[in-house]
């Protein structure tokens, strides 16, 4: 179709509609632009709220009505204090706590948040009330986290009411918002007023897996197991963490309920894969992998299993001796406990859904792990002379490369950090 040529007409007709601002006073100008200001806003407002949502529990929209929908004010609705039981799986995020900054990986409650705003659960992260139990780093996985905050709710303002009501499925609607490493796994909603997730969790149970044997590295499993028991009890642990100085903390003690070195069962029959399973009231900063690098030390007999005795005792170390952390990668927040809370799973149709998308995530990676298994025997025939491998001390850190040192160092004879001078028994 040709476009309409404007005539000499139709310009004098447009020009005729203009007003002639030229008389008007000072006042009456900037009334005139505050109201077009009113009005281009209000335009604005109508096109983003009649975008259709997809989803059919979260009635915002009234069909029979006009198809302009209304702004969201969560005030319109009534809220419940709820907790969710999460996982996430972490190196595929920039840890848990949404960061400031901006970073390469997003951060598992950026997106989290992101997704409670887009269902309208929230209306944004500082008015909800929100707690998490415990806090993970970049690269660090979560099976049984648990967060608590204010959501909307069905729930009628009349609590005598007898107008039958169903909730909002929060499980079902999170998690086709979510990616599928993040994944909303129960939740909560009879919780005391004074209930968070932080503060009312009493105990936190850590996973960290590692293989006996590796390259160059076999670990003496029962020398491990001895030093790991004498982490149990109630200890100051000043030299198995990393001073968060943003918190000016100056209580290291903590309490540890279980601390043991487990074989960790899977189909292989000649698997060595272990578990190091940790239990306790709550953690330091990179207290876990502060705890495991110290008993890699001990399982390659580069340190007594008493060495874990000297660092618990500031007496005799009243400054932490420099040493490198373990990997976070086998790192698990396994659970965390609370006492007399009923966790609502879903129906069973969200089980299923949830069990087939986990399923394609651990079959992607089994694909991928026997890939390169395969590719490890072609290559295994190649081998490395001796007088290579033992030029240099190996030193197990979580990963498969692990560190070479030209020569080891005891612990009790490094260098001391100065980040706890001002650190007091409580």
């Amino acid at each position: 179709m040709p476009k309409k040529n404007l005539s000499l007409r139709n310009f004098a007709s447009i020009e005729s509609r203009i007003t002639d601002y030229s008389s008007w006073t000072k006042d009456d100008l900037i009334k005139k632009i505050i109201a077009l200001e009113q009005e281009i806003l209000f335009k604005k407002k109508k096109n983003t709220y009649t975008e259709q949502y997809i989803f059919e529990d979260l009635n915002f929209s009234d069909k029979s009505s006009s198809s302009i929908k209304k702004p969201f004010l969560m005030s319109n609705y009534n809220q419940r204090y709820i907790a969710f039981k999460f996982a996430y799986l972490g190196w595929y995020y920039n840890g848990l706590v949404t960061q400031g900054n901006k970073t390469q990986l997003p951060t598992v409650e950026e997106t989290i948040f992101f997704a409670l705003k887009k269902a309208k659960l929230i209306d944004h992260e500082r008015n909800c009330n929100f707690s998490r139990c415990g806090r993970t780093d970049k690269g660090v996985t979560a099976i049984g986290q648990v967060m608590a905050l204010n959501v909307r709710s069905n729930k009628p303002f009349n609590e005598n009411s007898e107008e039958k009501w169903s909730e909002i499925k929060y499980i079902d609607i999170l998690n086709k918002l979510l990616p599928k490493t993040i994944r909303i796994l129960a939740w909560c909603s009879d919780l005391p007023s004074d209930f968070s997730a932080r503060f009312s969790c009493q105990k936190r149970h850590y996973k960290y897996l590692f293989f006996k044997d590796s390259p160059n590295v076999q670990l003496n499993i029962e020398k491990m197991s001895k030093a790991a028991s004498y982490f149990i009890g109630k200890h100051d642990f000043r030299n198995f963490c990393k001073l968060d100085t943003s918190k000016q903390i100056t209580n290291f003690t903590r309490i540890i309920t279980r601390s043991e070195i487990n074989k960790y069962n899977t189909a292989e029959e000649n698997d060595s894969l272990y578990v190091f399973d940790l239990e306790g009231t709550a953690f330091l900063w990179h207290q876990v992998r502060s705890m495991i690098a110290v008993l890699f030390l001990v399982g390659q007999d580069l340190e007594k299993p008493e060495i874990i005795k000297t660092l618990l005792d500031t007496s005799k170390t009243s400054q932490k001796p420099i040493y490198n952390i373990a990997h976070d990668l086998p790192l698990i927040l396994y659970d965390c406990h609370f006492q007399n809370l009923n966790w609502n799973y879903g129906e069973e149709t969200f089980s299923q859904s949830l069990y087939k998308n986990i399923y394609d995530l651990w079959h992607t990676a089994k694909i991928q792990n026997t890939i390169i298994d395969l590719l490890l025997k072609n290559i295994q025939n190649n081998k490395i002379p001796n007088n290579i491998i033992t030029k240099k001390v190996i030193i197990k850190d979580g990963t498969g490369v692990n560190q070479s040192l030209t020569k080891y160092v005891q612990i009790e004879n490094r260098k001391k950090e100065n980040n706890y001078k001002n650190a007091k028994n409580k």
